[in-house]
């Protein structure tokens, strides 16, 4: 990161792993170089009984499908309170039966595309195989709804 240590550098952004947000401030501390780190988040959405749940619903998606759902800081998980529980989850499936996925090279009008390659997809399968309600995949890497219900807290994704 010899890039780094020249004072001309007046901001590094980086999305990345700690390790490399880790090297990434040591090395601009040298010049005092400004650094904005995004290192996997996982950000969740809360969904209270008192909450307007097109809204919630209409929200989580748009999150979750904004450059086909790989930026770090967009809704990843969602806690839902217990009495709206099944009310959300079947607003939030019908929900993204209703995003337009797809080739961008083929359609304008969509909503989200592919995953970057094939290992992506695979990566997305493993992580998803327990407890999952709906999934449909396409032959160009994009999983069009991936639900797990019920997961517990402790689990690390």
């Amino acid at each position: 990161m010899n890039w780094l240590l020249t004072p001309k550098v007046g901001m590094v952004s980086l999305t990345g792993s700690v390790e490399a947000g880790i090297q990434t401030m040591a090395a601009a501390s040298t010049n005092v170089t400004k650094v904005s780190l995004e290192l996997g988040g996982k950000a969740p959405g809360i969904v209270m009984p008192d909450a307007d749940l097109d809204l919630a619903v209409k929200s989580i998606i748009a999150s979750r499908v904004i450059n086909t759902g790989q930026v770090c800081n967009c809704c990843e998980r969602v806690y839902v309170h217990s009495s709206i529980k099944e009310a959300f989850l079947e607003k939030l499936l019908a929900g993204f039966k209703q995003v337009k996925v797809g080739d961008p090279n083929q359609y304008t009008d969509l909503d989200m595309g592919p995953l970057i390659d094939a290992n992506a997809l695979k990566s997305v399968e493993e992580k998803s195989e327990k407890k999952l309600l709906s999934r449909e995949l396409s032959c160009y890497a994009v999983v069009i709804v991936s639900v797990l219900k019920d997961i517990s807290l402790n689990r690390r994704f």
